[in-house]
């Protein structure tokens, strides 16, 4: 498992934690100050993809991130994609 990366999101006071298990992303949205889970969201990391301006598509689902957020969630998930591969070697 990676560390799990905290972005901001267009929505004042909502947070996006990301963390990664093997071949697998999840995504979870926070209430800022409580930290209460609005949603969550499992996914293969090649079903998260650039979605517009600031914005990532995850499976069906669509976030909107702060400005320069996305281009952080996808150097993260570039970074740890080594790692999670060799996690899931025999």
């Amino acid at each position: 498992m990676t560390t799990a990366l905290e972005l901001e999101t267009a929505a004042p006071d909502v947070q996006l934690r990301v963390s990664r298990i093997k071949d697998t992303v999840f995504m979870a949205c926070l209430q800022a100050g409580s930290q209460v889970s609005l949603a969550v969201a499992a996914e293969y990391p090649a079903n998260c993809r650039p979605a517009g301006n600031g914005a990532v598509q995850l499976g069906g689902a669509l976030l909107f991130l702060a400005a320069g957020e996305a281009q952080r969630l996808f150097a993260w998930l570039q970074a740890n994609a080594a790692p999670a591969a060799q996690e899931g070697a025999p």
